[in-house]
């Protein structure tokens, strides 16, 4: 089982990963996307989100070669897609195709904080809510399973928590 926490910028993504990383004791892969990018001084094109899924597909190889069925992963597949879609108004092939064979995997679909953080990163400051629904017509149309998450933080991490399938199915 893979537990993927999803959605727009500023939407508390990394601070739920970090609890829910600390109360399920399971294995976490941060986002890999800010420490790409941040070496690249925000410069990217189409081609970079390419690699960054390869990225993550070699970690989650990586982890399932070691034997670590569950694992909390902040961000994902989806991420690349909406972000390719929305910037370049398409989507690689490769991204695509990971996006859609990912099985056993329930994303946590965060909606946009009220308040908006500025950071040297972000792009869409007044796109948030666009972006949540292209998430949410992503999740929906591939028949994926997901949970909504809106509120505060800790009425994120309860929905979170209650939302996950339990028990955890480690096959």
């Amino acid at each position: 089982m893979k537990i993927v926490i999803t959605g727009p910028e500023c939407s508390g993504k990394t601070t739920l990963f970090h609890t829910l990383a600390a109360e399920l004791a399971i294995p976490a892969v941060p986002e890999l996307t800010v420490p790409y990018l941040r070496l690249r001084n925000g410069q990217y094109n189409v081609n970079d989100l390419e690699q960054l899924c390869l990225l993550q597909n070699q970690v989650r190889q990586t982890l399932a070669a070691i034997g670590h069925n569950i694992i909390l992963f902040d961000t994902s597949y989806l991420v690349l897609k909406v972000w390719s879609w929305y910037r370049y108004r398409m989507v690689p092939q490769g991204i695509e195709y990971a996006f859609a064979k990912v099985d056993k995997t329930h994303y946590l679909l965060c909606q946009p904080l009220q308040t908006y953080q500025p950071d040297l990163l972000r792009e869409n400051p007044h796109d948030r809510w666009a972006l949540y629904h292209l998430y949410l017509k992503d999740l929906w149309s591939q028949g994926k399973s997901y949970s909504i998450l809106r509120g505060t933080q800790e009425e994120r991490l309860s929905t979170a928590m209650a939302s996950i399938p339990w028990p955890i199915d480690q096959s």
